[in-house]
């Protein structure tokens, strides 16, 4: 988040407690903490993998695997295997929930 109108409370103060407006600046404010701490995390797994060797800090200790890691693609096999769109369907798994999109307002 580039600047701040005003002071965003995202303490510990109970949701139950907070404004609807407070709540929306609160994840706003959390979420772009998160990705800045994912865009850290990710340029100090990228020198520890350069390093590497594993490494034992004060109070953490890293170690680096190798992995391999194997997907199949359901859809793609059932396609080749001339599965019908109901027998697809069939053995499909929804879900609905509410999905909550946060974007930072412009000053």
């Amino acid at each position: 988040m580039s600047s701040y109108r005003y002071t965003i409370a995202v303490d510990r103060t109970p949701v139950d407690k907070m404004e609807c407006w407070e709540l929306a600046d609160a994840l706003g404010v959390i979420q772009s903490q998160i990705g800045d701490l994912k865009e850290r995390e990710s340029e100090l797994k990228g020198e520890l993998i350069d390093s590497g060797e594993d490494v034992e800090g004060a109070a953490y200790a890293v170690t680096l695997s190798d992995v391999n890691r194997r997907s199949v693609n359901w859809k793609l096999i059932a396609d080749k295997l001339g599965a019908s769109r109901q027998i697809i369907t069939a053995h499909t798994r929804r879900q609905s929930y509410t999905a909550v999109r946060v974007y930072e307002l412009e000053d």
